[in-house]
């Protein structure tokens, strides 16, 4: 027997066939490619086996550093150049015994003054760490706190070992609620403190000011000289934050008003120009005051006595931005036709026929020509007594309908609405809206609006078809369509409209070549400035603002709004409040509502609850994004934060629709017909309602059929059955707009315009401007 050996390479071994994948890829090797992969066989340096998503991503990352390093250039030039602004530190107090002002004195003292002596401002120039600053001692107040903050690079908070105060919380609510720039904390008092606590009351003060911003926010003690370096160092080292201003501003450096005519003059404000690019051709605004032209932009010397200067700009009387913000109206630029003379005349003969074909009458002694006509002819041959009959002039009823009382119908409102405002005169309308200072009646109506939103009650003494007649019914809320140029106000007309926002707003802050760019020390010259305006800022800072193209004609302007969690009151629409949006700040009446990005139409809401986004709308000048809102209401306490929020578009054609719903219960029930009452009181108004359509808090639907009786009950056919604890409701809708506000109710000066009725079209294609309507 011979030996048998089994081996693995005998030649036996079972070999299966690869996968062809033929000319495609496998899933697997498409998943590779797709993912940007790089196979380690490929050379890297090949051009032609590298992805496209990979090219764009070096493509992007070279222009990024491409960017980098022209910004770092323009950094060190500038820096060399000395032509460099100085870092703006804004020192605010939190407490009524912190002192802001022993801060700027003892860092007065680690640097060079600069700037002319002043009370709330000084520039100093650290030669250590060749970095200049500019100090501000805010006040403790909102207005000054808001623009100190917003002008920033850096806050110091100054905290005595008693902590805040109420006033330090809303400051630095609001400070935050607006954007915080770079935070460092100063702490005041613990050199008063016994040496034996005072490690623990420094720590008590920075752990405050930790939990108030970030665990990272660095926390000083300054109380003595020997303290002050420390903090001038951290102050001069410190790096800011990019604040990605596109918008121009100037603090003011100095200031010098020469008188003109009558309370105004020309106000000189030189300062570092920073944010963006300026136009002389534009306008810039004064805070609390309003919108201005500039008479030139000239150079000067930082902190310097000379006085000689050098004219850059000068606006062209042609390109200049005027101060007329509203729109002329023409009562005749609507569409309507003119009768020629021949239909006149037709009228005329018409008219005279009329008159010829009547006699006289017999009407009772007393009776005015409205009443006469009402009363039949067969009622006057009856009538035996004529001693108490005069005879009535058939030329006397065709007088002139002017001349006679007129009696129309106000749409009155329930008591959680309001009058439309189309006759109402201004000040009537703002009294209107500030009738309801009953707190409680405020809770009781915020209350009911959140358990029952939208119900109303058919009124009993009025016709539903008269009570609701502006109101129509819509097959559904999001696909029906609603017109939003259809039965505009008159104050449309007024306003004006970009043709497209987003495209306007990409050209208009792109600028142009002949803008001043950021970083030159300039000289404002502001031409019809009233003297209050030196007043007012004597003792605060001054920040000018720059406007673009367009940012003084009104518009209505929509923004994003949260309420604030501290206010606990209810906030009704067209209630009085403070917007303050970039530099402006105003008193307006905003209506609510919500904010659907999927449909085309908004429903209007009664309050503004806490825990939701709304979006609220109002007339004012047209401001591009970014602006972020802080809405403040005027307290016996002072002015208290509401909301938050941003602007998000300038839109007059967003539809604002205020929904209501009637209801009934249902009487008799016989299968999917049922007998319904109490929607209803008479049998004219089913008739006008008939066609909309109506449906059940159980998901029924249904029409209705036909009135029944003289005492407002219907029959009514649904879809399925329904249960006798089921409710009916029939949704009604009208298009409601926000309280009009002309521009010097809202400024001291300026004029407003988007359009309404008709919107007059002025748009240049050819010059690609994004124009107004």
């Amino acid at each position: 027997m011979s030996d048998h050996q089994h081996r693995s390479n005998s030649g036996l071994k079972q070999i299966n066939k690869s996968h062809k994948a033929g000319r495609h890829l496998t899933k697997s090797a498409q998943k590779k490619i797709q993912s940007g992969r790089v196979n380690k066989n490929e050379e890297r340096g090949s051009v032609k086996k590298t992805s496209n998503k990979q090219q764009e991503k070096a493509a992007r990352k070279e222009k990024m550093r491409q960017t980098q390093m022209t910004k770092k250039d323009t950094l060190l030039q500038a820096k060399r150049t000395g032509n460099i602004p100085p870092k703006i530190v804004a020192v605010i107090s939190l407490h009524h015994l912190a002192s802001s002002t022993q801060v700027v004195d003892l860092l007065k003292k680690e640097g060079t003054i600069e700037s002319p002596p002043d009370n709330f401002r000084t520039t100093l120039t650290f030669t250590q760490w060749k970095t200049r600053v500019t100090l501000l001692d805010v006040p403790r107040d909102f207005n000054s706190t808001l623009d100190a903050a917003r002008v920033a690079d850096l806050i110091l908070f100054v905290v005595p070992i008693e902590g805040t105060d109420l006033i330090g919380e809303r400051l630095i609510t609001i400070i935050k609620s607006q954007g915080m720039p770079s935070v460092m904390g100063i702490v005041q008092g613990v050199s008063s403190v016994p040496p034996k606590e005072q490690k623990e009351a420094r720590r008590d003060v920075v752990k405050l000011i930790e939990d108030r911003f970030s665990s990272e926010t660095k926390s000083m003690s300054l109380d003595t000289p020997q303290e002050a370096p420390q903090v001038a160092r951290f102050v001069a080292q410190m790096k800011v934050k990019d604040r990605h201003e596109v918008k121009p501003y100037l603090l003011s450096e100095e200031t010098k008003f020469i008188p003109g005519d009558q309370d105004t003059g020309t106000l000189q404000v030189s300062g570092w120009l920073r944010g963006g690019s300026l136009n002389v051709n534009h306008l810039v605004h004064i805070p609390e005051f309003g919108d201005y032209q500039l008479l030139q932009i000239s150079t000067a010397t930082p902190y310097s006595t000379a006085t000689a200067s050098t004219l850059i700009a000068a606006p062209d009387p042609h390109l200049q931005e005027t101060l007329d913000t509203e729109n002329e109206v023409d009562p005749f630029a609507a569409e309507q036709t003119w009768p020629t003379a021949q239909e006149l005349q037709d009228a005329k003969d018409r008219m005279a026929q009329l008159k010829g074909k009547k006699a006289k009458r017999k009407v009772p002694r007393g009776t005015s020509e409205y009443q006469a006509a009402w009363i039949l002819e067969e009622a006057d041959a009856e009538e035996g007594d004529d001693a108490d009959m005069e005879d009535q002039d058939p030329q006397e009823e065709d007088q002139d309908p002017q001349e006679e009382e007129t009696h129309t119908f106000e749409d009155a409102e329930e008591d959680d609405d309001w009058l439309d405002m189309d006759h109402l005169d201004e000040q009537a309308k703002l009294d209107k809206y500030n009738r309801m200072d009953d707190l409680q009646e405020k809770e009781q109506k915020s209350e009911e609006d959140e358990q029952w939103p939208d119900e109303v009650d058919t009124p009993l003494d009025q016709a539903a078809r008269l009570r609701f007649q502006k109101y129509r019914g819509l097959k559904s809320f999001r696909s029906s369509p609603w017109d939003p140029k259809e039965s505009l106000p008159v104050d449309y007309s007024k306003i004006f409209q970009f043709e497209n926002f987003n495209r306007a707003k990409r050209r208009v802050l792109a600028g142009s070549v002949t803008d001043i760019p950021q970083a030159n020390y300039i000289t404002l010259h502001i031409k019809n400035v009233p003297y209050a305006v030196i007043e007012r800022y004597t003792s605060v800072p001054l920040v000018i603002g720059g406007l673009k193209q367009y940012e003084n004609k009104v518009s209505i302007l929509n923004f994003t709004l949260t309420k604030y969690p501290t206010y606990l009151a209810p906030v009704k629409s067209k209630e009085a409040l403070i917007f303050h949006w970039g530099f402006r700040r105003a008193t307006v009446y905003p209506i609510f509502s919500e904010h659907n990005v999927r449909c085309d139409k908004q429903k209007y809401e009664r309050f503004l609850h806490a825990g939701q986004v709304c979006v609220a709308s109002i007339f004012g000048p047209i401001t591009f994004p970014p602006s972020p809102l802080l809405v403040f209401k005027e307290t016996p306490d002072g002015l208290e934060l509401v909301a938050t929020g941003n602007l998000m578009t300038v839109d007059p054609d967003r539809v604002i629709l205020k929904k209501i719903i009637l209801t009934g219960s249902p009487f008799k029930i016989h299968k999917k017909t049922a007998v319904v009452r109490h929607m209803f009181f008479e049998p004219d108004d089913i008739k006008w309602f008939k066609p909309v359509e109506l449906w059940t808090k159980r998901g029924r639907v249904g029409h209705i059929k036909e009135p029944l009786g003289t005492h407002g009950y219907m029959k009514c056919i649904f879809d399925d059955l329904i249960t006798g604890n089921d409710t009916i409701c029939m949704s009604l809708y009208k298009r409601i707009f926000p309280p009009y506000q002309s521009a010097t109710s809202i400024f001291h000066q300026g004029s407003t315009a988007v359009s309404g009725g008709t919107t007059p079209a002025v748009s240049s294609k050819d010059t690609a401007m994004d124009d107004l309507e």
